[in-house]
């Protein structure tokens, strides 16, 4: 016998599956005019406040944070600027495990021949990148940064680019196709004054518009001979050639002018001679008449020393020959040397000319 209810079951389900697939075939075709973000990109258009959804830190890839095994910390637009950070280096106090090196992991523990400060992420050396290509060009600034991401602990797919620690990568802004206006001024300590703008435009609808930023930045130090002035200029443009084509390119430009000290106030090679009697070459010792002490201004700890020959630290705690420490000899004499002045004096200073461009396919 003819089961009626069977057929109106396989008919009901064959109209229902067509529908899907016509459903489905209208999706695809819709998707085709959807404009998707390369996945080797990320910017700050995507972020939510504080909030940052995605990183290309764990895997060169533009994924989502949730799903990249990693320990990374996205720093946003907002965020900067909500805490006033205008370098890397004040971002830096608001991270995780990270500590700037202020001794000899400096060369000659001298950051005049530095372009950039130091850091340990984890208590090992971290490095710097800038769109994720290594970044020893000049100090960072925050007036191009659209995004940081710190990358904490090694990560075998970002060799060449990440150390041991891990690395801070700066995203830097990019012509978007929408208007931009915005000013912003400061003022802070060590007679800070600073400027600094960021205007985009749109020359052609969906296909190629410019971003122009600019800084000018004014600020003394706690130590007198000690400044900073600077001015910086950034230009990006963003040319969508066609539906799978992207071209980016961007030029920074400027002039950094400082008297950078060392973060030691100065040597004591003649307290020992002194406390000797002074005494005339036919009497000294070799190298015993010599002592390269040096005291470091450290924040909440006034008991730390540091041996320029030995490298050696010694505290009031712990310490390889703690008598030293307990020695006023040790320290400098007072009246010697200035502690709240640069020892390079006021012509110690540094004119920096630079010029860095970078295209994007």
């Amino acid at each position: 016998m003819y089961n009626y209810k069977s057929k109106w079951l396989r008919l009901g389900t064959a109209l229902c599956f067509g529908a899907s697939l016509g459903l489905i075939a209208q999706d695809s075709e819709d998707d085709e005019n959807v404009y998707e973000i390369s996945p080797f990109q990320v910017d700050g258009s995507g972020d939510d406040g504080y909030l940052a959804g995605s990183t290309l830190a764990g895997t060169r890839l533009n994924s989502s944070l949730s799903d990249v095994a990693a320990a990374i910390s996205p720093f946003t637009k907002e965020f900067i600027n909500d805490i006033g950070a205008d370098s890397i280096e004040q971002l830096l106090e608001y991270s995780n495990n990270s500590v700037r090196m202020d001794n000899t992991e400096l060369a000659n523990d001298n950051q005049v021949i530095e372009f950039e400060f130091q850091f340990n992420v984890r208590g090992l050396p971290a490095s710097r990148s800038r769109n994720y290509f290594v970044w020893d060009v000049i100090s960072m600034d925050n007036f191009n940064i659209e995004r940081v991401d710190e990358s904490r602990g090694p990560n075998s797919i970002l060799f060449g680019v990440g150390s041991a620690g891990g690395v801070v990568n700066t995203s830097t802004k990019q012509a978007r196709f929408s208007e931009i206006n915005e000013l912003q001024f400061m003022f802070g300590s060590n007679s800070q004054l600073r400027g600094s703008l960021d205007f985009n435009r749109v020359l052609i609808e969906d296909k190629l518009a410019i971003r122009f930023n600019a800084v000018w930045d004014e600020e003394d130090s706690w130590r007198r001979f000690e400044f900073k002035d600077q001015e910086r200029y950034h230009f990006a443009t963003t040319w969508k050639a066609t539906d799978t084509t992207v071209v980016r390119g961007e030029i920074e430009w400027g002039e950094v002018i400082d008297n950078l000290g060392r973060s030691y106030l100065g040597d004591d090679f003649v307290s020992q001679w002194i406390d000797a009697g002074m005494p005339d070459r036919s009497e000294s010792t070799a190298n015993n008449a010599r002592r390269q002490n040096a005291w470091i201004h450290v924040d909440n700890d006034d008991g730390l020393f540091f041996t320029g020959t030995g490298g050696t630290w010694y505290t009031n705690l712990a310490g390889t020959v703690v008598e030293l420490v307990s020695d006023e000899t040790t320290v400098m004499k007072e009246g010697l040397l200035d502690w709240e002045a640069n020892p390079g004096g006021p012509d110690n200073i540094r004119d920096t000319d630079y010029t860095v461009w970078t295209v994007f396919l």
